[in-house]
């Protein structure tokens, strides 16, 4: 608001009005976001709603951007959106974490209007959690048995995760190494086991290695032993 004085001087007498005169932002908006903060586990889609609310007296158009380091991770539902006047339209910003990609991190939503140029900005913070996490463990790692013998090795998988998962189990070894299962099903926070079955034919001899290798139904998680 602005005023305006005007004034008169006569014969030593001085009269004065006041006007008051209004200017108003006609191209006012606002950007909003409904959580600013959201949990994800590696290899998953997280969606972020946000609003643009236009309260200005005219349609206008507004030019989308995401800024940030996980700037590569997010896909906007659209790059640019109209809004009539006091209109109030969503925007969802779809982000994939990597599966390798465990931590906190933020990303920030820019929009700028095309008739003003006037910008607005908001950030929104994605936290990657250990879905996924195992652990492998074999009873021992070294055995010495004889020719045309049987071994069974114990494997137990702790799903560390905050996840139920599947575990999908596979070697590379001698032929005559071989799993009592290839597949195991674990609820989060619990843990299961299954065997290797050693058992090397007459005129097997030397030192050989089984590399035990699970992968997760979910996410994709690897780990070796």
């Amino acid at each position: 608001k602005y005023t305006l004085d005007i004034i008169v001087n006569s014969n030593g007498k001085t009269r004065s009005i006041s006007h008051t005169i209004e200017v108003k932002d006609c191209y006012d908006f606002n950007l909003e976001i409904t959580e600013t903060s959201k949990n994800i586990c590696p290899s998953d889609t997280e969606k972020f709603n946000f609003q643009i609310s236009n309260f200005g007296y005219y349609t206008e158009t507004y030019d989308l951007s995401i800024e940030g380091n996980i700037a590569d991770w997010v896909t906007l539902s659209e790059k640019a959106i109209s809004i009539d006047s006091n209109e109030v339209k969503d925007v969802y910003a779809y982000v994939t974490a990597p599966k390798d990609s465990l931590g906190d991190y933020e990303f920030t939503l820019t929009a700028i209007s095309r008739t003003t140029k006037k910008v607005k900005t908001l950030k929104a913070a994605l936290v990657v959690d250990p879905c996924f996490d195992l652990s492998l463990v074999t009873e021992k790692d070294y055995y010495s048995l004889c020719e045309h013998s049987t071994q069974v090795v114990p494997i137990t998988i702790e799903n560390k995760g905050s996840v139920d998962n599947v575990y999908k189990i596979s070697i590379d070894g001698p032929s005559w190494a071989s799993l009592e299962n290839n597949r195991v099903e674990i609820s989060k926070g619990t843990s299961a086991s299954t065997n290797l079955i050693l058992n090397p034919d007459y005129g097997v001899e030397g030192d050989m290695q089984v590399l035990i290798s699970i992968i997760t139904e979910k996410g994709g998680f690897e780990s070796k032993n």
